[in-house]
């Protein structure tokens, strides 16, 4: 590590990184509880410590390759190391990312309402208006997948 990157990282608000760091947490914790949920579905279980493996490698991988794209192909080998073949790896790792796009994709419209942003040709009302339905079609679509 460099010495600058220290002296950067002590000139932030230890507050802002104690809730970043927060953060971090409660999103690993969730990425790990929806690939858990999704081994399950799959027929299959993982343990604590296989899903942290997944979770680490495609993190590690989508970093050293372009355009984040061995992510996902670690994700399955590590899922095909805990015996889940890779017929059922693959589409786990796909519907796992497809959930985290969603997920972004609902909470931009809560964004620009916090934020100061003008959107040209979008009112406030219709942003709000927006974000409301897509996450009642989230919340819809997710009890019509488990029924």
């Amino acid at each position: 590590i460099d010495l600058d990157a220290l002296k950067t990282i002590s000139s932030f608000n230890s507050i802002s990184l104690l809730l970043a760091l927060v953060a971090l947490i409660v999103g690993m914790y969730f990425d790990g509880l929806r690939l858990q949920r999704l081994v399950k579905i799959g027929g299959y279980k993982l343990s604590i410590k296989a899903v942290l493996r997944v979770i680490f490698s495609n993190y590690f991988m989508a970093m050293l390759t372009p355009g984040a794209s061995g992510g996902a192909v670690a994700q399955v080998l590590v899922l095909r190391s805990y015996g889940v073949p890779i017929s059922k790896g693959t589409p786990i790792v796909l519907i796992r990312t497809v959930f985290s796009i969603m997920f972004l994709v609902i909470i931009l419209p809560f964004v620009f309402l916090r934020d100061a942003i003008e959107i040209p040709y979008i009112s406030r009302d219709m942003l709000l208006i927006f974000a409301v339905i897509s996450v009642i079609a989230m919340l819809v679509g997710t009890y019509i997948l488990q029924t």
